[in-house]
């Protein structure tokens, strides 16, 4: 029998995030679960997907709460970038 080598192995971190509630017209909670991240950024973008806020979040950082209550009414975008995920959610702002 014969078995190949391996010659890289990439390990994938499973992070939870919950970002709630949505829809929102207060604080917007974003958790995250385990450790956190590192080197990471939460920005909020408009339905043109222009920047209207960016927060840096704290390596290790596991919660962070967004006040929208000034925010217009509509669809708005979190991305969150970090070392270990890109991810993109759609909230609602009442």
């Amino acid at each position: 029998m014969h078995y190949s080598k391996i010659v890289s192995a990439e390990i994938i971190k499973k992070i939870d995030i919950e970002i709630y509630p949505n829809p929102v017209n207060e604080v917007l909670s974003i958790a995250i679960g385990n450790d956190g991240v590192s080197n990471g950024t939460v920005q909020l973008l408009d339905v043109h997907g222009k920047l209207v806020q960016k927060f840096f979040l704290d390596t290790n950082q596991t919660l962070m709460d967004i006040d929208v209550s000034n925010y217009p009414a509509g669809v708005y975008f979190v991305e969150l970038n970090s070392n270990e995920l890109n991810e993109v959610w759609k909230i609602v702002v009442e």
